[in-house]
This record gives structure tokens, C-alpha cells and sequence, in this order.
């Protein structure tokens, strides 16, 4: 049986589409703050903002509409860079890859709008 052979391909499409959605505005809104906060432009922000978008989209990435994709991925990438600095400099806990804010801060988030999203 080959891929898609069996099946109605439009939700496979829709939950790529809001994937997609999230990762991309998780990407722009992770630039913007983290130029605004450090004051010049931080690639691995940006790169935690595109996982963070990914991270908060993946509970409802089935069910969301997709202006809902892109706000979460909003919020995630802001959210990333401000937990990334609140746990690295007042909380003092060593976490050189931003493990904690991405996948915990960005999964509640996620987890969060998607049961109020849906």
C-alpha cells in the first residue's frame, strides 16, 4: 500500500498547514523580541522560537483553524525568548539550549490554546 492510498487527504494537509503556520510565526515573533530585548538579532532565539512554534501547535495542530496556528506560534516564539532570559539570568539554572522554556513553557502554552481553541 503506498502513502495516502487509502483516506480522505485533507486533514493531513490542514494539520500541515497549521504546523507550518506556527513554525513560521514562531520564527518572525522570536526575531522581533529578541532583537527588541538584547538589542541585535540572536539566531539560536530565532531557531528556539521556530521549535517553540512547533512544540505549541503540536497538541491541536489537528484542530485549530489556521489564524489560531499563527497566533500560537506567536505567543510561543515571544514566550521562548522571555523564559529563556527569566530561567538563565534570575533563576540561574544552566540551560544552554533552552530545553526548559521551549518544550515546557511552549508546551503548556500550546496545550492550553488548544483546549480553548477547539
Amino acid at each position: 500500500m503506498r502513502f495516502g492510498a487509502v483516506g480522505d487527504p485533507g486533514p493531513v494537509s490542514f494539520t500541515l498547514v497549521t504546523t507550518c503556520l506556527a513554525a513560521a510565526a514562531g520564527i518572525v515573533s522570536a526575531h522581533f523580541t529578541s532583537t527588541l530585548m538584547q538589542g541585535k538579532p540572536d539566531l539560536s532565539m530565532v531557531l528556539n522560537g521556530c521549535l517553540a512554534g512547533l512544540v505549541g501547535i503540536t497538541a491541536g495542530a489537528d484542530t485549530v483553524s489556521p489564524l489560531s496556528a499563527a497566533i500560537i506560534g506567536l505567543v510561543a516564539g515571544v514566550l521562548v525568548v522571555m523564559a529563556v532570559i527569566t530561567i538563565d539570568t534570575k533563576l540561574k539554572i544552566d540551560d544552554p539550549v533552552g530545553a526548559i522554556s521551549v518544550h515546557l513553557v511552549c508546551g503548556i502554552w500550546g496545550l492550553w490554546q488548544s483546549a480553548s481553541s477547539a
